[in-house]
């Protein structure tokens, strides 16, 4: 193991220790939590409950607002206020990456991190119906720690 390499996983290993590692990830293992809420999404189309969703998760995605933070608490926030609308949400996977561009010019530690959720709700006709959701943090920090600093994207479709 080269010295970047090894570089690498002890910047992914304190990260874990200090709580920002997928231990910590306060998402993962998640899901609905809003049992007797009333469902807003419920006799909608999926173009409704897309549009629906994608106002409430907006003002997360805002360009130029970078997050510091060790314990993804804005990601956090976000799947908290689906809970308290009534979303039917469930995680799917989330993961650290590292994008082709940084892959191409060699780094090694992870700079975006990836939630995949889905929300199920039934539509207009009936019918039980999932709208698919992603939120990304994109790492804007130091080459050495990209996530120290991050801005969010958050869309279902």
């Amino acid at each position: 193991m080269d010295g970047k390499a090894m570089a690498s996983e002890l910047l992914l290993a304190a990260r874990d220790l200090v709580g920002g590692g997928p231990e910590a990830d306060p998402i993962v293992g998640r899901r609905f939590a809003g049992e007797g809420v009333p469902d807003p999404l419920s006799g909608m189309t999926k173009r409704a409950a897309a549009r629906y969703v994608n106002k409430m998760l907006d003002k997360y995605g805002k360009a130029g607002i970078f997050r510091h933070d060790t314990s993804w608490r804005p990601v956090k926030i976000l799947f908290d206020e689906l809970d308290r609308e009534g979303i039917r949400w469930e995680l799917k996977s989330a993961k650290y990456d590292i994008s082709p561009s940084a892959r191409d010019v060699g780094q090694k530690v992870p700079d975006n991190k990836t939630w995949r959720f889905e929300v199920s709700f039934i539509n207009d006709r009936g019918r039980i119906n999932k709208l698919y959701g992603v939120v990304i943090a994109s790492g804007a920090g130091p080459v050495e720690d990209p996530l120290d600093s991050y801005d969010l994207i958050a869309y279902v479709s």
